[in-house]
């Protein structure tokens, strides 16, 4: 491609570009200097500079040139208040037919900063009676509004938004905009537009207004057809034009503005025609030029240094008629600019039917913008609930900042309140998520799209209400979280699977032996139904703990005389132990006769494994007592034989005896056949019979028992507890499951049990 083809329009584009800067800003004019006469920028800013290209015209040197607001004349005319000079300074003759003027301070813009229609007339000499018209060139001046985006498919139906700088109000006091898209310069007033060219407005601010491309603006032929895309005072025929931008309709669009100066993204172009079909081979090349070449030109090449990129066959995918795949190639140092250029900058994608060189014609081409892109280095905090909703930081470089310019995604799901702060970082609200390590954040800009993996985690949080309830009898509670439908759920006695566990403090499910884990549930919240994958419902059975492994219901054991309980001192109610040890699992037993005690005292805290809380002040003095009996109230021993039915869920006295109602939730021990843990959970009209829960009662023992103990379970001692969520009971489960959650404690998760 011949180098004057190539290498003019792509250092005027990058001429002053910033990273950051909206990309759909800066392609502004696309095909303007390749027409016989252009006129640039659409809109100039009051003192601003045109620059006018008339390839028909030989421009005099040096030019003498006047603004005013009515025709030029054939002659040069003296300047008055609507006739204004511009000082040769101020004119540049850059060539023959090119030549570039800063507006004088008198030349205005519309009420803020709408677009005034002005005449540049250029003449030979200031004569009033012998001057040579060069040239009459029609310029607005007012508010350098800019589109995003400024182009789109041919036929329209896209959103495009026009805006101005916040110096500009040009839509303050204007409550009705009408637009029109013109194939020539925008008429001075709305008048009457062709059909299918105009559209309705919605006016956002002062300085922002919104519209749908209406249908007609198209294009017929590969290159795009290029629109002057005009905003009036209203819709009717006299309303005055405010400001212009330029818009092309091409053949195809990309589907994303801009990518990375390095390439290696994917693409996909889409054609609003069957453009495709047909075709088994394309071609297709990226050009830092204003154009692509009408024709193939393998003269191109993969070398980053070249105004013509070709992009190789097999980085070319055919999807369907409308649409094309294509791999970005690398764009740095594309046309020969320094090893470190200012980024973005504008391409052409050009798509051709082949890749026979100089032959195969183009089949449709678009804009595209080499960036830098954006890249997250970190998320602060790194991990979270899973019910979503707290506020992170993502830090990085290379963020826009303009409101509205990031989207993200976290572990697949859209974050939401994305707030830029600056270039290297911007807040936003973690979306829910099932439980999960390490999941993948997606950054989307107009520059592309960039991914940061093992960004976050998320942990199983829990919301439980009610959150508080007496010790004496199970309670529903409603748990909120995420996952929830997709577990599987066992209760008591199992360990595997999921379960909803009562914990004081942080839930340790390390085996230390013994059947004992370091610090194992103390209740479980039973019968789990998920209504949803964010709530369900159980019960949560206060009224009996469980052992210490967790596997279990605790049945409390009556300990053998032989403890050394000695009283603090009279009138305390502490305790201390020797000869023994004091656990969690005495609260609620009953010491035996005791001096210091004027009765049973009944233990209600224990606070280390040698002292403890009794509910009764010593009497007297610091007795210590040997051979003390810790036992379970309310315990009854029948010698009544019981034996076990044959349907595993009830025993029946044998004898005339019968069963009393506050046998209900205790447990039975001293059966064989019956494991612990197992407690009556109701009895027959006649009391003959006691209905089991809690155990797996064998059905083929039915051996008689002689002697039975009947023990009420002790209820989870008064605090403040955890309810944790973990995926595994299991001992070690942390260890050796890899795809172990467990919940975080948080005030949410929070249960205090009082008595009733």
């Amino acid at each position: 491609m011949p180098k004057s083809r190539s290498r003019t329009r792509a250092r005027v584009i990058r001429a002053g570009l910033t990273t950051g800067v909206v990309v759909g800003a800066l392609l502004v004019a696309p095909q303007a200097a390749w027409a016989a006469v252009t006129v640039t920028p659409t809109v100039v800013a009051a003192s601003g500079a045109v620059t006018i290209v008339d390839s028909g015209v030989t421009f005099p040197d040096p030019p003498v040139v006047e603004v005013q607001t009515a025709a030029c004349g054939t002659r040069y005319t003296t300047p008055t208040t609507g006739i204004i000079a511009v000082s040769s300074a101020s004119i540049t003759r850059t060539n023959a037919t090119q030549i570039v003027v800063t507006l004088p301070s008198t030349v205005t813009a519309g009420t803020n900063g709408a677009a005034k229609r002005w005449n540049v007339c250029v003449y030979d000499t200031t004569s009033t009676t012998s001057s040579t018209k060069t040239g009459s060139y029609s310029i607005n001046v007012g508010s350098t509004t800019v589109a995003n985006p400024t182009y789109g498919p041919s036929g329209g139906g896209n959103t495009v938004t026009i805006t101005a700088p916040t110096d500009s109000p040009f839509l303050s006091g204007i409550t009705s905009v009408g637009a029109q898209f013109s194939s020539s310069p925008c008429p001075a007033t709305y008048g009457t537009p062709t059909a299918n060219l105009a559209t309705t407005v919605t006016r956002t601010s002062d300085y922002v207004a919104s519209l749908t491309v209406p249908s007609g603006v198209v294009t017929t032929t590969a290159a795009p057809t290029v629109y002057d895309l005009c905003l009036y005072n209203g819709a009717s025929s006299g309303s005055a034009l405010l400001t212009v931008v330029s818009y092309e309709a091409d053949a195809v669009t990309p589907s994303q503005p801009s990518g990375p100066y390095a390439g290696q993204n994917a693409l996909t172009f889409t054609a609003t025609t069957p453009i495709f079909a047909g075709i088994t081979t394309l071609g297709v090349a990226f050009s830092s030029s204003s154009s692509c070449p009408s024709v193939y030109e393998s003269t191109g090449t993969t070398s980053p240094t070249n105004t013509n990129l070709l992009v190789a066959a097999a980085d070319i995918r055919k999807l369907t008629d409308t649409m094309i795949a294509v791999k970005a190639p690398n764009m740095a140092n594309t046309a020969g600019v320094s090893s470190a250029p200012l980024y973005p900058y504008s391409m052409r994608a050009c798509i051709y039917n082949g890749v026979t060189d100089n032959s195969s014609p183009l089949l449709a081409s678009t804009l595209y913008a080499a960036t830098t892109v954006q890249a997250a280095t970190s998320v602060t905090p790194s991990s979270g609930p899973a019910l979503g909703g707290n506020k992170v930081t993502v830090s990085g470089t290379n963020f826009p900042t303009t409101a509205g310019s990031i989207t993200a995604t976290l572990g697949g799901a859209p974050m939401t309140n994305i707030t830029p702060i600056s270039s290297t970082a911007f807040t936003a609200n973690a979306p829910a998520h099932d439980p999960a390590n390490n999941v993948v954040l997606v950054v989307t800009t107009s520059s592309g799209q960039s991914v940061k993996t093992n960004a976050y985690t998320y942990t199983s949080s829990l919301s439980v209400a009610p959150n508080t309830a007496p010790n004496n009898a199970p309670i529903d509670v409603l748990v909120k979280g995420v996952g929830f439908q997709s577990m599987t759920w066992t209760d008591v006695p199992s360990l595997t699977n999921s379960h909803i566990y009562l914990v004081e403090g942080t839930y340790d499910e390390t085996d230390v032996g013994s059947n004992v884990r370091s610090n194992p549930p103390i209740a479980e919240c039973e019968n789990v139904l998920a209504f949803s994958d964010t709530q369900l419902v159980c019960t949560l059975a206060l009224e009996r703990m469980l052992d210490a492994e967790g596997d279990q219901y605790y049945v409390p054991v009556q300990r053998a005389a032989g403890l050394t309980i000695t009283a603090s001192a009279a009138g305390s109610r502490l305790i201390t132990v020797s000869g023994g040890t004091f656990s969690r699992q005495d609260i609620g037993m009953v010491l035996g006769a005791h001096t210091a005690f004027t009765s049973n005292a009944t233990i209600v805290d224990v606070l280390s494994s040698t002292t403890a809380i009794v509910d009764t002040a010593a009497g007297s003095g610091t007795a210590a007592d040997a051979a003390i009996t810790l036992t379970v109230p309310g315990t009854t021993v029948t010698a009544l034989s019981i034996v076990v039915a044959n349907n595993a869920t009830s025993i029946t006295q044998t004898a005339s005896a019968l069963f009393n109602a506050t046998d209900v939730g205790k447990f039975i021990s001293g059966a064989s056949d019956i494991p612990a843990g197992t407690y009556i959970a109701s009895l027959s009209p006649d009391r003959t019979i006691a209905y089991l829960a809690g155990g797996a009662v064998d059905s083929s023992v039915v051996s008689p028992n002689t002697s039975v103990s009947l023990i009420p379970p002790l209820p989870v001692p008064e605090g403040t507890y955890n309810l944790t969520y973990v995926s595994n009971g299991v001992d070690d489960a942390a260890e050796s499951d890899p795809d172990y959650v467990e919940s975080v404690v948080s005030s949410g998760s929070s249960f205090t049990v009082s008595q009733f």
